[in-house]
């Protein structure tokens, strides 16, 4: 496998939220931003693809009259996606493809430009038009090999003129003329140099079988100098992932799990004119009000890098029909207009069809902006007055844990911040209670929660389910069950532990829930009160975030943003640190505490 190591930030992402508490921006009823691209009574028609060419006004959408399968349509628009042509003739064999078609805008080294049309399955087969897709060649192989969705993308690299990138993915079916069905899914890589013309043979990237990655979509950084490519997890067990290449797709970084903000089918991205992202994808977030219809995510890409849910999600249309829906194009017109084109089931108990919609940034910003305003004026003025009367401006519990011997932990490289917050907690109600302090084992609670999930893993927790293995096996000491600095799935408690862990159940501890976990969870400004309530009342309160810390403390101060700092017992850096009030308002999502009865 190619990959390379990056040392982006904490590696507690993976423990990441499979739902979203960034704003949702809802375009499915604005039927005025909506252009028919085609609609056949009783026809199925799915799965377009569009180019803009370079006049910035032609755009073309070709898509097959079947679910991937089937003979490839082509219209073509001469003002932006505002009106469309009749269908255009295509050549005999297009009515052959197998697979969901894409259109790309390839250039060679001496200037020729072309637009391909690849179709998949076994063999790959290319189409290509020198006359922008006024006459096109049939489908033909470019090898003997085949793939799904051939190309999720083709991306113009920085290693020469007419150098290329395009990616797919394959189970084992159509790699070869005899494939056969794996459990196995591999994304593979393929490089022209020629302006796409001729393809080199397939090259494995990754490969795994506990979770299915496919439908690579590409961005580059906007300094030029990465890659990123968002893919589908098709087991639909964890998020959408992403895997970065500094070095023009030779090597790659691991996989690592999106936030769920971005986990959907199909990811296809554009820059918008003020840098930030837009990406179009079906959504298929395993915690959503809007799972299985045609949505978008703004963002930037550095949220990508770091992890970060991103501003707000879009839904674009109501998909009525499952999830069978939106797959790209996505196009950006020189005055900022967006147009966004996919399949759907736009209308119950009809055959799906071809639709485009058109939005700017800002007429996006201005609603989120106007739903912020909403979401803020939720509860009467005296109550927002009332929310911090009579609290003390700080609290600090950071001497309580060094007093008892609970000083901040490492968890090093593995990512099990949430199960170092949820111990931290638990050893603060006992030490508070027994009026001394034990290390509690963050092994054992790993252990114990992976036994609630029936994983046997170690992708990160969450605190729902560490709070129920605690609740169920109970915990042990540190001594019982060290912390290991990486993860062995063959590890068990002994005899020992596990009755040290029994007895500990029953110390009469009491979890109380502030903020379940749940999409579109902004704290309130009661909910944000009542974390400083019980700061105040001598409670460590736990905050899931992208990566989880226990809140110790907090200070009012009208310089930082949100009105003050919260101290936080931190595993990542292993210290005691701050966040500001205006990060847990916006991006804390499930909070807890525990009392000692």
């Amino acid at each position: 496998m190619l990959f390379a190591g990056l040392a982006l930030f904490c590696p507690c992402v993976m423990a990441v939220d499979k739902g979203y508490s960034i704003p949702l921006i809802d375009l499915a009823g604005e039927t005025e931003r909506q252009v028919v691209v085609d609609r056949e009574k009783g026809q199925y028609l799915g799965h377009p693809t569009t180019v803009l060419l370079e006049d910035n006004r032609t755009m073309i959408c070709v898509y097959p009259k079947g679910h991937g399968k089937g003979a490839l349509v082509m219209k073509r628009s001469a003002d932006g996606g505002k009106t469309w042509s009749d269908r255009l003739p295509t050549p005999a064999n297009w009515a052959t493809s197998r697979e969901t078609p894409t259109i790309h805008r390839v250039v060679d080294a001496e200037g020729k430009k072309r637009l391909i049309v690849w179709s998949g399955l076994y063999p790959a087969r290319l189409a290509v038009s020198e006359d922008d897709g006024l006459t096109w060649t049939g489908l033909e192989p470019v090898g003997d090999w085949g793939g799904c969705v051939v190309m999720g993308f083709v991306e113009p690299l920085r290693t020469g003129k007419g150098h290329y990138l395009a990616m797919f993915h394959d189970d084992g079916r159509f790699i070869r003329a005899e494939g056969a069905k794996t459990l196995t899914s591999t994304l593979y890589k393929t490089l022209s140099t020629d302006g796409g013309l001729t393809w080199s043979a397939p090259e494995a990237v990754w490969q795994g079988s506990d979770i299915h990655l496919c439908e690579p979509g590409c961005i580059r950084s906007p300094d030029g100098k990465q890659l990123a490519v968002l893919l589908r997890e098709n087991r639909r067990l964890r998020n959408s992932h992403v895997i970065f290449s500094n070095d023009e797709g030779k090597t790659w970084t691991e996989p690592r799990e999106l936030p769920g903000a971005l986990t959907g089918d199909r990811h296809t991205a554009k820059y918008a004119p003020d840098s930030r992202l837009f990406v179009s994808f079906r959504d298929t977030t395993l915690d959503s009000p809007t799972k299985g219809d045609w949505v978008g995510w703004v963002g930037t890409y550095d949220d990508i890098v770091k992890g970060r849910e991103g501003q707000y999600r879009v839904r674009l249309m109501d998909n009525r029909n499952g999830r069978d829906c939106a797959y790209p194009g996505v196009e950006v017109l020189p005055d900022g207009t967006f147009v966004v084109t996919t399949y759907g089931h736009w209308v119950k108990g009809e055959s799906p069809f071809i639709v485009s919609v058109r939005f700017t940034m800002d007429e996006l910003d201005a609603k989120a902006a106007k739903q912020g305003a909403e979401a803020s004026g939720d509860e009467k003025p005296s109550q927002k007055a009332a929310d911090a009367s009579g609290l003390p401006a700080s609290v600090d519990l950071r001497d309580k844990f060094d007093q008892w011997g609970l000083t901040p932990r490492q968890q090093g490289r593995r990512p099990t911040c949430s199960v170092f917050t949820v111990v931290a907690a638990l050893e603060f109600a006992l030490a508070r209670k027994s009026g001394a302090g034990t290390e509690l084992s963050v092994e054992y609670l790993n252990w114990a929660a992976n036994r609630v999930t029936g994983r046997n893993e170690d992708h990160g927790q969450f605190f729902h389910n560490l709070l129920n293995a605690y609740g169920q096996h109970g915990i042990c000491g540190e001594q019982d069950m060290p912390y290991r600095r990486r993860f062995n799935r063959e590890l068990a408690p002994s005899e020992t532990a596990l009755a040290r862990a029994k007895e500990l159940r029953e110390a009469g501890l009491e979890i109380h829930w502030i903020n379940p976990l749940r999409p579109r969870r902004r704290l309130t400004n009661e909910k944000f009160a009542e974390i400083k309530r019980v700061l105040a009342a001598g409670w460590p309160v736990g905050a899931g975030s992208s990566h989880s810390r226990l809140l110790v403390g907090y200070r009012d101060d009208p310089e930082q943003p949100g009105g003050g700092v919260f101290f936080t017992k931190d595993s990542a850096p292993g210290a005691y640190a701050e966040v500001t009030y205006e990060f847990v308002k916006t991006a804390v999502g499930d909070v807890f505490w525990i009392e000692a009865l």
